[in-house]
């Protein structure tokens, strides 16, 4: 009878120890879990970091791509000079074939030959090479993108002594254009009674304008 109290009393004070060891563990590791230095403190602090990582990354993306922008727009404020008019390129159109001419000499004629629509030489607007093309009953035609103009007399009084014009190239179907860099909008005659100053500044051609609203005025200081 004594010694089964004694086998008793052993074992209760084991499973006590047991029971002890086993709580001290666990809290070793819930620590280890969710304690200041824990794996999720650990794991949430490293998510942070590429979070912010991945934060200044796409700002710096984003930085690099606006810069791009500017510079093939040439409207950088550190560069404004690398802006200019870009000349709007032919459309394709079905029955045309873009040709290319060549120059006469002193012994032969200038001639022409056919090319197609990918030819990069084809026509440089830099320069002075237009875009030409032959329709299929044979005329021949150029393109000419839109621009707007402004006049500079020899002579303002007498304005038949001839002078210099100067041309702006707009950029798609807008009156918008390019100097130094900086973006303008160009006038446009907006009534039959509006006196047009081509010399004061630039005006869109009449032959890109619909002037239907002023009975084609086409008007301009002579």
């Amino acid at each position: 009878m004594f010694q089964i109290k004694k086998e008793k009393a052993v074992t209760l004070i084991a499973l006590v120890v047991t029971l002890v060891i086993l709580i001290i563990l666990a809290a070793v590791s819930i620590n280890m879990v969710l304690g200041d230095q824990g794996i999720f403190k650990k794991a949430q602090e490293g998510a942070n970091v590429m979070h912010d990582a991945e934060v200044n990354i796409q700002l710096a993306f984003n930085s690099i791509t606006d810069e791009m922008d500017k510079i093939i727009q040439g409207s950088s404020t550190q560069n404004p000079e690398l802006r200019q008019d870009i000349p709007n390129a032919p459309e394709q159109i079905d029955g045309m074939t873009p040709i290319k001419f060549t120059e006469p000499t002193d012994s032969q004629m200038g001639t022409y030959q056919e090319t197609n629509w990918d030819d990069n030489t084809w026509y440089d607007y830099s320069q002075s090479k237009w875009a030409n093309t032959q329709s299929e009953d044979g005329s021949m035609w150029v393109w000419i993108p839109r621009y707007a103009y402004k006049i500079t007399y020899t002579n303002s009084e007498n304005k038949s002594e001839g002078g210099t014009i100067e041309v702006k190239f707009l950029e798609g179907t807008s009156d918008n254009y390019y100097e130094n860099g900086e973006l303008k909008t160009a006038k446009r005659q907006t009534s039959v009674d509006e006196t047009v100053d081509t010399t004061s500044d630039f005006y869109v051609h009449p032959a890109f304008t619909n002037e239907t609203s002023i009975g084609f005025a086409n008007r301009r200081l002579g």
